[in-house]
């Protein structure tokens, strides 16, 4: 009988079969990538770092070479139909902003009284 060593990876009474034989015979390691990347990080640790540095700073290059589009206010804050009527009323060419009016009526108060002399304020 063969004595059980702990890094085989079957029963004592069965024959050996070491960890990089059973990945390439298509053990349990064969398709597990994320256990494989992350044990070659732990020991390449690194190599890893160095490796996530560089893709950071291709990516920043990157992406300050192709630049920015910015969006105008109508692309910005709308999407459906309400994006079509925002474009429509940016291309429409209206100076002024639009504004609200809001019309107050009192049947006990007048305009000469002097609590409605005082301009409210939203």
């Amino acid at each position: 009988m063969q004595k059980h060593r702990p890094d085989r990876l079957t029963a004592p009474d069965e024959p050996a079969l070491t960890a990089t034989a059973a990945a390439s015979a298509g053990g349990p390691n064969r398709y597990n990538l994320a256990a494989r990347a992350a044990r070659w990080s732990a020991t390449h640790w690194k190599t890893a770092v160095a490796v996530w540095v560089a893709f950071v700073a291709l990516a920043i290059g990157l992406g300050m070479t192709v630049g920015t589009q910015m969006l105008s206010n109508a692309e910005q804050n709308a999407t459906g139909e309400t994006a079509r009527a925002e474009q429509i009323l940016a291309n429409a060419g209206f100076e002024t902003p639009a504004a609200e009016s809001v019309l107050v009526r009192s049947s006990t108060l007048t305009s000469t009284d002097a609590s409605s002399a005082r301009p409210c304020s939203a």
